[in-house]
């Protein structure tokens, strides 16, 4: 492909092989044997009626016609696809992308015919219509037209529109699109969705520059820069105008996380965790502090506090001086910093749950909204000429349940008596509310014996450690919970300096900071930015050891450690307290000392 790129003789995917190579009559037939020989050792045997070779457009038309009747097999064609999708491309991007639309619109044609309630239409906007174009726009940037086209077909799916019908459309699309903690369905917006995509594999491009597709990408596109300032070149191709698409995305939601500051740009890169995480180059700076590795003194890589504090205003100087320093060899890195609605967490079915949603965005069909709609229609109820309301969202736990039933119910009888002329028969609504109430505790006690939350912890009382060993017992107070495991980080960072100096080859640290044991068990998964920088410092530390065992314990474990740091963070702990220590200090120990005889 390029002479930057790894050189690809062939891709698996699945069950499938692609196979790569120079369209010659030797390289064919060296081909052909190793098909055969392969088949031979193994019993299995190519299909070639459903194989298909692909030549480029400069190859001779009698060398295609050889390797054809060579192998067997048809030549690729325009109307041919793979995974969902045509194989050759033409110029139009809508033109190409056609396929997945149509495949959208016969579903919900398909499903049209049947009565479906719209909690069902709900499933399957979710689970099936917003699925369908996932694969290609993943790799393809979509024309905006062409996915409100998409979003339109949707539309009027959810709304129940049948064939050319005219379906009145209660909420606009984009509201719906809102997610459950803002009030909407969570539905796909596929014009977002899309870029979304695009920015998830632009932030693989960055995150994981080893792989096979971001070397072939590097050599193609950048070979002599960064993703982050890549140009978007004369002729790219539809993949790459999509990786772009992405990486504007990603502009305004990432920044960078130092490690010893050797790449960073002080005056451009985002990194500072304030002022949008960049700041304006002061006019007294000198011309050679760029890289906010200037801003530390190299010997002992720690922050130039003077320097810092010249540089910028008090604020932003003591934002700088809080942020972790890696050890060195550690590159700095981008990271992409991170309640739903509580109708959607009712403990109710989920056709009660659209229901309540449309309540309380008041876009149930009755004939207040009707005529709000300009549809003429008295708006007084049919049954009692009066009209009230039920406030639901202030109530909780079973009145919820109850409240949400029988609005239903009362609802179900009001069409009845509306469109079917059937008086409303109140033992009868009594009845279903108990069936439904009673239906909605069982499946309430079936989802807790499978989702209740579940932590396995080593202990639930302090053990000592054995003969040569030393234990860590970490804990950390912060007014901040953002910051806390930063903190217990730090604290135990200190900790193992301890244990080097003092000699010790084998530890056991035990710790209740649940995100700090994560992180330094998952480096790559590590959560919050404050940590990054500390955790490669421990992780350089540990490896100085022998013996190391790192545990996850509950807080009555870590009692002591916890009293320690709550003590200092209420300005009660003395300076001395390792020689005179407090009372509520010295009961603990002497009861995790009786625990361990």
């Amino acid at each position: 492909m390029s002479r930057h790129t790894p050189t690809i003789t062939n891709v698996l995917f699945a069950d499938d092989t692609l196979l790569f190579g120079r369209a010659s009559r030797q390289e064919a037939a060296h081909v052909q044997s190793i098909i055969h020989d392969y088949a031979a050792a193994t019993g299995q045997r190519v299909n070639f009626h459903k194989s298909h070779i692909l030549f480029s457009k400069y190859t001779p038309p009698r060398l295609n016609e050889h390797i054809l009747n060579l192998f067997g097999m048809n030549e690729m064609t325009q109307s041919d696809k793979y995974l969902g999708l045509p194989a050759m491309w033409g110029r139009s991007k809508s033109q190409a992308l056609n396929c997945v639309k149509e495949k959208i619109l016969a579903r919900t044609q398909a499903w049209k015919q049947k009565l479906l309630s719209q909690a069902v239409r709900e499933v399957l906007i979710t689970a099936v219509l917003s699925a369908i174009p996932t694969y290609s726009m993943a790799i393809f940037h979509y024309p905006k037209c062409f996915c409100e086209q998409m979003n339109s077909i949707i539309s009027r799916f959810w709304w129940g529109q049948k064939d050319n019908e005219r379906k009145l459309a209660w909420l606009s699309w984009n509201k719906a699109c809102r997610s459950k903690f803002r009030g909407g369905m969570g539905f796909k917006d596929l014009e977002k969705f899309n870029l979304s995509c695009l920015a998830e594999q632009s932030w693989r491009l960055i995150t994981d520059p080893n792989s096979l597709w971001s070397r072939i990408i590097k050599g193609l596109y950048f070979p002599n820069s960064s993703f982050r300032n890549a140009s978007h070149g004369r002729r790219s191709s539809w993949i790459w105008q999509g990786l772009l698409a992405g990486r504007e995305v990603l502009r305004h939601g990432v920044r960078v996380n130092i490690g010893d500051g050797s790449s960073t740009l002080i005056w451009s890169d985002p990194w500072i965790p304030c002022h949008n995480f960049k700041v304006t180059r002061p006019s007294q700076c000198p011309p050679h502090i760029n890289i906010v590795s200037d801003l530390m003194h190299q010997d002992s890589l720690a922050w130039n506090v003077g320097l810092v504090c010249q540089l910028f205003n008090p604020s932003t100087a003591k934002t700088i001086l809080s942020i972790p320093i890696a050890p060195r060899g550690n590159e700095d890195y981008l990271i992409s910093p991170n309640l739903r609605h509580k109708t959607w967490k009712l403990p109710i079915q989920p056709k009660l749950q659209n229901f309540l949603w449309k309540a309380i965005h008041n876009i149930l069909p009755v004939k207040e909204n009707l005529a709000r709609r300009g549809i003429k229609v008295n708006a007084t109820c049919s049954i009692c000429n009066q009209c009230f309301g039920v406030d639901m969202l202030e109530r909780s736990g079973l009145q919820v349940l109850v409240l949400t039933n029988l609005t239903q119910q009362v609802w179900k009888e009001r069409n009845r008596a509306v469109f079917e002329g059937v008086e409303p028969n109140p033992l009868a609504t009594s009845h279903h509310l108990h069936r439904s109430i009673t239906e909605s505790l069982q499946v309430q006690s079936i989802s807790s014996q499978y989702l209740s939350p579940h932590r396995a912890l080593v202990s639930n009382r302090w053990t000592p450690p054995p003969v040569g060993k030393l234990k860590i017992n970490g804990d950390a107070a912060w007014k901040e919970n953002s910051y806390l495991s930063a903190i217990a980080a730090q604290a135990l960072t200190t900790a193992i300096h301890f244990a080097l100096s003092r000699g010790f080859i084998s530890i056991i640290v035990e710790t209740d900071c649940a995100n700090l044991y994560t992180a330094i068990r998952n480096p790559q998964k590590v959560v919050f930015w404050e940590i990054h920088a500390i955790v490669k410092t421990i992780q350089t530390l540990l490896s100085s050891f022998e013996n190391i065992d790192f545990s996850l314990v509950s807080r009555s474990v870590n009692s002591v450690a916890h009293t320690v740091s709550g003590l200092k963070f209420r300005d009660s702990l003395p300076s001395d307290w390792l020689c005179n220590t407090p009372n509520e200090i010295s009961s603990m120990l002497l009861f995790d000392a009786a625990l361990a005889l």
